[in-house]
């Protein structure tokens, strides 16, 4: 994984990461990683309501047209600065749970935002609620592709990292969403089927081809097991 690149970058089977350069980064260093996912004679957005994304998604429009913007959370209402050009590109649904839609910044965007949950344009793949990061945080398992995409309910190292620290670490949340947090995403990985990646928002891809079996499984639950993950830190 390349950060701030200019281009779009193959991930795993029908997912690419959309450019980086010219995304904000925060005190982690860890730009805004928005996906494009190619779903039947569509595409799928996540998380990729910015500018800096809008000539890729032109181009894909072309070849195959997007059917949604997923949002995994409600940050990206303030975060992202192109909801009006996308949704005036791709005439395609913005998708939000609503217990994020009702918090204060999504409420006050001009697009509409829909339910994710059961949406036809979804159909094929699995809205996970995860709540502790937001109140309706999601999670979007890829089943055919053995792909979890996770939001900010996960994230990867950043370009500080070095290779020999794969991990990903959930979000600073209170004790009480802790808890309930950590218990929903180890049974959510026992439940699960083989993964062969996650991807978070931020920082880099956790891919089992990189990694192998072991390394894979223990950087999954460094999640639940591990420190948070400090936003204002490395």
């Amino acid at each position: 994984m390349r950060f701030y690149d200019p281009d779009p970058q193959p991930v795993l089977g029908p997912v690419t990461m959309l450019p980086q350069k010219g995304s904000v980064s925060g005190g982690s260093k860890r730009p805004l990683n928005s996906y494009a996912i190619r779903h039947g004679e569509g595409t799928i957005l996540f998380d990729a309501p910015v500018s800096w994304v809008t000539g890729a998604v032109r181009a894909i429009q072309t070849r195959a047209p997007v059917v949604a913007h997923v949002l995994s959370h409600r940050d990206l209402a303030e975060s992202g600065d192109a909801f009006g050009d996308l949704g005036d590109m791709t005439g395609a649904p913005f998708l939000m749970h609503p217990a994020d839609q009702a918090q204060d910044a999504p409420s006050k965007l001009d697009v509409g935002l829909e339910d994710p949950r059961a949406h036809r344009a979804l159909d094929g793949a699995e809205v996970i609620e995860m709540p502790g990061h937001s109140p309706g945080s999601i999670l979007l398992h890829l089943p055919e592709a053995h792909i979890l995409m996770a939001g900010d309910s996960a994230v990867g190292p950043g370009p500080d990292h070095g290779p020999d620290d794969p991990r990903l670490q959930r979000p600073i949340m209170s004790d009480d969403a802790r808890a309930v947090f950590c218990d929903a995403m180890e049974r959510l990985f026992d439940r699960l089927p083989r993964l062969d990646a996650i991807l978070p928002l931020h920082g880099r891809w956790c891919l089992r081809r990189d990694l192998g079996d072991e390394r894979f499984d223990a950087a999954v639950r460094n999640i639940w097991e591990g420190e948070p993950m400090d936003p204002c830190g490395k």
